[in-house]
């Protein structure tokens, strides 16, 4: 028997899979910028991610120890005993599977079957297991900011399809790994030892930022 799934069992591919989406969000922006393609197409933009993040991760399969099954038509990342489909959020949200959508219907509400219900009552809970082999199915979904970066990566452990929505053991966010490499800042303290000398105006060559181009739409993965 294994123990229930947690975000941190996905490591080291979690941390790979937010710098290559990261990327591949990039590398599509520069191509849609290029190529003056449509950004408010529906779903053309995440097509495009989708296909860099397929080329970026393949290289990687040996190193990390995982597979790649587009026979579906999606992108599922087969890692340990995870299955992990990948999506662009709708509404910032896990996108909901249309009534004729039986493949990705069965995909969410597999580990319903799976996993032990997480919420039991005071005085009736049972140690939480996962039955040994299982394939336990993850949701990897992305959100793009105002101006087509990435907004944030998720990563959702999926129970059921409801009315409500998609109930799920846990949906974390992928923290970005290179925000810990990073030293924090440290305040500025007076040196007495150090001499500061004002520079003229000629002597400073001014650096301009490019700002990025393109607005607003997204599409679902």
């Amino acid at each position: 028997m294994i123990k229930l799934p947690t975000l941190d069992d996905l490591s080291p591919l979690k941390e790979l899979l937010y710098e290559y989406h990261d990327a591949a969000i990039i590398h599509a922006r520069q191509h849609f910028d290029e190529s003056k393609h449509r950004y408010d197409v529906p779903g053309f933009f995440a097509v495009h991610v989708r296909s860099k993040l397929h080329d970026l991760l393949e290289p990687e399969i040996s190193t990390y120890g995982f597979s790649i099954d587009t026979s579906t038509g999606s992108l599922i990342i087969v890692y340990k005993n995870f299955l992990i489909k990948e999506y662009k959020a709708y509404n910032g949200m896990i996108p909901l599977p249309g009534r004729d959508s039986k493949t990705r219907l069965r995909f969410l509400n597999h580990n319903g079957k799976v996993l032990p219900w997480p919420q039991r009552l005071p005085g009736f809970e049972a140690p939480a297991d996962v039955q040994d082999g299982a394939k336990i199915h993850l949701i990897s979904y992305y959100d793009l900011t105002s101006k087509y970066g990435l907004a944030w990566l998720k990563i959702a452990c999926p129970l059921s399809v409801t009315s409500a929505g998609i109930e799920c053991l846990w949906n974390e966010i992928v923290e970005n790994p290179l925000s810990k490499l990073q030293p924090q800042g440290e305040s500025a303290q007076e040196r007495p030892d150090i001499h500061i000398t004002l520079l003229k105006d000629g002597m400073i060559e001014e650096d301009s930022d490019l700002e990025e181009d393109s607005e607003n739409a997204s599409g679902l993965g």
